[in-house]
């Protein structure tokens, strides 16, 4: 049996990458469909679920999403980029992290109880690890960020 891997405590900014990514949804092209499936199951760990309830989630292996959660714990937001070989060389723009799209607006959290709250759900998922606690995809549907230029 492989060792327990559990996800890292995700940064306020990384939440907000993972949320965008997992909202935008898995797209046409197979690089978007790819960095989706890896930002649900790194949204899925960091609630507390297990890695086989993460494996059918995703419909993929139990090693798989290992390796997704060690790579995220290694490298970070980088890891959901695919690596495939071929094709057109990459360019200036995605070597820098840059690209064209509207900027969105979000509501961070000014609770001074935050970390304490943070620390009680892991406290929590550490003592009834064989509890599947549930996560929503969308956020609360009433708060939604408005598109502008820049």
């Amino acid at each position: 049996m492989s060792a327990p891997v559990k996800i890292r405590r995700l940064s306020d900014h990384e939440g907000r990458q993972l949320q965008q990514i997992v909202r935008r949804g898995g797209g046409r092209s197979e690089k978007s469909i790819a960095q989706w499936r890896r930002a649900m199951v790194v949204m899925a760990s960091a609630s507390g679920n297990t890695i086989p309830a993460i494996a059918r989630l995703v419909a993929t292996s139990e090693d798989r999403v290992r390796e997704m959660l060690r790579r995220f714990n290694n490298k970070g937001m980088v890891s959901l980029d695919p690596q495939w070989a071929g094709g057109r060389p990459r360019q200036i723009l995605d070597a820098n992290h840059v690209t064209f799209q509207r900027t969105k607006t979000w509501k961070e959290s000014n609770d001074p109880d935050r970390d304490a709250k943070l620390d009680h759900i892991e406290e929590v998922t550490n003592t009834w690890p064989d509890r599947c606690f549930a996560f929503d995809e969308f956020g609360p549907l009433t708060i939604r960020p408005f598109g502008g230029s820049c």
